[in-house]
C-alpha cells in the first residue's frame, strides 16, 4: 500500500503501511514467492522452472571468499563476469561502479575485484556477493500493475549498453526510452508474465529488470518489490516527458491495496514525448556504473579528457530502429503524452490524485482509521510518491 523506490526503504514502507492499517507489500506475496529482501529467491524459482517456461535466468553463484569466487567462476559462471551484492542493488553491470567491479574478463581481474569486496563491499552493503554473467545486450525495465495474480499494466522500456568493454576514443550513444523491435518486446512480456506467475505475485507494483542476449534471448534478471529507479522515476515531470505509458505510483498502490480498479490512475498506450541521447566515451565505457547514464542526464559530466554528451530530442530517434510495440501491438501508431497537451497531461494527473484523495478518504472511513485519521492517510499515501518523503 505504500510504494519506495530503494530496496532499503522496502521494511520501512511496510511499517508504515501497517500503521495506517492498510496491507503491506509482503501481503502481495503468495505463499511461494520470494521475500522482498531477498535478490536471489526469484532468480533461484525461475531457474528451477526453466525447463518448462519461457522466462530463463541467468546461472549465478553466492560466494563469500575471493576463492570461492575463482571456483564459482570456473565451475558455474565462467567469463566474462561482475560482483554485486546480494541485496540492495541490481542490474547487469552492478551499482556503484569499481567497488562491485563492473565487467571481469579473467581470474586476475576477479581475484582483486573479490578481494576489495570481501575487504570494503561487505562492509558496506552487509551483504554477501553474487557473482553472475556478464552480458552486452540492452538491458529492459519492466514496471508492472499486477492484481489477484493478473497483469493488468506492463511498461517495458529499453536503454542500449556499450557493445565493447574497454576505455576507448570511440564514443558510444546511448539512448532512452529506446524502441524495442516486435519481437523482443514479444518474448520480453513473455518472460515478464511467466516470472509473475512462477513467482506468485499477487498485488502491487513491481519492477523487473530483463536483458535481451543474442544466445538465451530476453532473460530475467531480477525482481524489486517496487518500481524500479532509472532513472528517476518518482519524479513526476521525469515521468510526464520520458516515461512510456504513465501512471500514479504512489496512488495505484493505494488503490491496490484496498482492493479497488487502479484503471482511472494509469494512462496507457502512449509514448514519451522526449528522448534522452548521451555520447559517451573514455572513461565512461570502463566504469559500466549503473548510475553513470542517470548521473550524465544532468549534464556533461568529464572523467579526464573524456565524458557524456547529453541531448534531449523527440521520442522516436532511437538506436533500436524499428517501431516499438506496445500493448496494442496491432496499432500502428500510438497517441504521446503530447497529444494530450503538457497542460492537459498535467490536469489529467492533477485530477487523477484529487480521485485518489476523495476514494482514500471513503476508503479511510470503511476499514476503521475514522475521518481524523482520514486525511493522514491521504496526505502519506500521495506523499511517499517522494521517495524523500518515507
Amino acid at each position: 500500500g505504500v510504494v519506495t523506490w530503494f530496496d532499503q526503504l522496502v521494511p520501512l514502507a511496510d511499517d508504515v503501511a501497517e500503521w495506517l492499517g492498510i496491507p503491506p507489500a509482503r501481503r502481495y506475496l503468495g505463499p511461494g514467492a520470494p521475500s522482498p529482501e531477498s535478490k536471489l529467491a526469484a532468480r533461484e524459482i525461475l531457474m528451477r522452472g526453466s525447463g518448462s517456461t519461457t522466462a530463463p535466468a541467468l546461472a549465478f553463484a553466492q560466494v563469500r571468499s575471493t576463492e570461492a569466487a575463482i571456483a564459482a567462476a570456473r565451475n558455474v559462471v565462467g567469463f566474462p563476469c561482475f560482483l554485486k551484492p546480494a541485496t540492495g542493488a541490481g542490474g547487469s553491470s552492478g551499482m556503484h561502479g569499481k567497488l562491485l567491479s563492473g565487467r571481469l574478463d579473467n581470474e586476475q581481474q576477479l581475484s582483486r575485484a573479490a578481494w576489495e569486496y570481501e575487504l570494503i563491499g561487505s562492509q558496506v552493503f552487509r551483504s554477501e556477493a553474487i557473482l553472475e554473467r556478464f552480458l552486452e545486450g540492452p538491458e529492459v525495465y519492466a514496471e508492472l500493475v499486477v492484481q489477484n495474480g493478473e497483469i493488468l499494466a506492463a511498461s517495458l522500456r529499453a536503454k542500449n549498453r556499450p557493445q565493447h568493454s574497454k576505455a576507448s576514443l570511440r564514443p558510444y550513444e546511448w539512448v532512452w526510452p529506446a524502441m524495442l523491435p516486435p519481437k523482443d518486446h514479444t518474448r520480453c512480456v513473455n518472460v515478464v508474465t511467466d516470472a509473475v506467475r512462477m513467482l506468485d505475485l499477487r498485488n502491487g507494483i513491481y519492477g523487473m529488470q530483463l536483458i535481451i542476449d543474442q544466445t538465451l534471448g530476453c532473460a530475467f534478471l531480477e525482481l524489486n518489490m517496487r518500481p524500479t529507479n532509472w532513472p528517476t522515476l518518482h519524479d513526476a515531470s521525469f515521468q510526464l516527458l520520458f516515461q512510456p505509458d504513465l501512471w500514479l505510483y504512489a496512488v495505484c498502490a493505494l488503490v491496490l491495496a484496498v482492493g479497488d480498479d487502479p484503471s482511472p490512475y494509469m494512462l496507457l498506450d502512449t509514448e514519451p514525448p522526449l528522448q534522452v541521447a548521451a555520447n559517451c566515451s573514455g572513461a565512461w565505457l570502463e566504469q559500466l556504473n549503473y548510475f553513470s547514464e542517470e548521473l550524465a542526464l544532468y549534464g556533461s559530466r568529464h572523467m579526464g579528457e573524456h565524458g557524456c554528451v547529453v541531448r534531449i530530442r523527440p521520442f522516436g530517434k532511437a538506436t533500436f530502429r524499428t517501431r516499438r510495440a506496445g500493448h496494442r501491438p496491432h496499432r500502428r501508431h500510438r497517441p504521446r503524452h503530447a497529444d494530450y497537451g503538457l497542460v492537459g497531461a498535467t490536469r489529467w494527473v492533477t485530477a487523477a490524485m484529487r480521485g485518489a484523495l476523495r476514494m482514500m478518504r471513503d476508503r479511510a472511513i470503511q476499514i476503521g482509521l475514522g475521518p481524523a485519521s482520514s486525511g493522514q492517510l491521504s496526505s502519506a499515501g500521495v506523499g511517499v510518491a517522494n521517495p524523500s518523503n518515507i
